[in-house]
């Protein structure tokens, strides 16, 4: 009985075998890639994805065919024009196809359809890159200058229509927490899908950012008042301003009350009805990574000159 199936099993492989070396036709569905589009135009739609064709070729071919990657390409770059419509035509699709197919493997027929394309003038610009990364530092940390984009610009192609008030390109939300070193990121670009058919030169960007230690002190800066009225003058309690300010603690070393300016502007007064000025700070170095009053009010007594 063993010996029977054995005979059997040989007799189909055999027969199998024998019918892959003969040459038949078989229709299989060809996906399409569209390639070359004509210089400064940018393809939209097509009339079609992919395109069943009926082939003839013997059968070890055409089984290979339809384990492997069955998608072919159509170069655009001769693609023809009639009435505003592009197309290529049947007979011009079957050749470029047939070109593609391994030797001994023949093109029959398509399915006779030319394919039909929509085309938009491209428009090229540069847009700038704006980070949505939020940033949460470890305690007693700060960001040392400016958040870096590298590249701070892409450069869009797209339909006029898309980006022809295009400024800007968002990167991705991502936030980063408890920051104690330098950081690099690299992060993808947001494309909205009013940019169907725009491309970017890039579809990331890498930000950069020094993490550097702070420390904080409070000094003493006088407070200045504008606006004053003619032959007046004025007295402030106290004379001075209290100024928490944090930045690194080698630039700390090196700040004095001179660095900084605290004005009080008499002129925002409604008259009769305050007896206190507004404090706020009208200069201090840029090494300081924040400044703040401690109380940003003052009272004070006018004089009569």
């Amino acid at each position: 009985m063993q010996l029977f199936f054995l005979f059997l099993i040989c007799s189909g492989l055999a027969w199998f075998i024998s019918n892959l070396s003969e040459s038949f036709p078989n229709t299989i569905v060809l996906g399409l890639d569209y390639v070359n589009p004509p210089d400064s135009l940018l393809m939209g739609k097509a009339s079609k994805n992919s395109m069943e064709v009926r082939l003839e070729a013997v059968g070890f071919q055409l089984l290979a065919i339809n384990l492997r990657d069955k998608n072919l390409k159509i170069d655009l770059s001769n693609v023809k024009k009639s009435a505003g419509l592009f197309y290529i035509t049947p007979t011009d699709a079957k050749r470029q196809l047939q070109q593609q197919l391994p030797s001994g493997v023949q093109l029959l027929e398509t399915d006779g359809d030319s394919l039909f394309f929509k085309f938009y003038k491209v428009l090229v610009k540069n847009v700038h890159v704006l980070s949505a990364i939020s940033l949460n530092f470890a305690p007693n940390h700060l960001l040392d200058g400016p958040l870096e984009i590298i590249p701070d610009q892409i450069t869009v192609s797209g339909p006029k229509n898309e980006i022809d008030t295009l400024m800007s390109i968002s990167t991705e939300a991502q936030a980063l927490v408890d920051l104690k070193d330098d950081f690099s990121i690299e992060v993808n670009l947001i494309k909205p899908d009013s940019l169907e058919n725009t491309k970017y030169s890039l579809n990331s960007v890498q930000i950069r950012g020094k993490v550097s230690k702070f420390s904080e002190m409070v000094i003493n800066v006088p407070i200045e008042v504008l606006n004053l009225p003619q032959n007046a003058g004025i007295q402030t309690f106290p004379d001075v301003a209290k100024v928490l300010i944090k930045a690194k603690l080698e630039d700390l070393k090196n700040i004095s009350p001179t660095d900084f300016q605290v004005f009080a502007d008499y002129g925002t007064l409604v008259k009769g009805e305050q007896t206190s000025l507004g404090l706020y700070i009208g200069k201090r170095p840029l090494s300081v990574y924040s400044a703040e009053i401690i109380d940003n009010k003052v009272d004070f007594i006018l004089k009569r000159e």
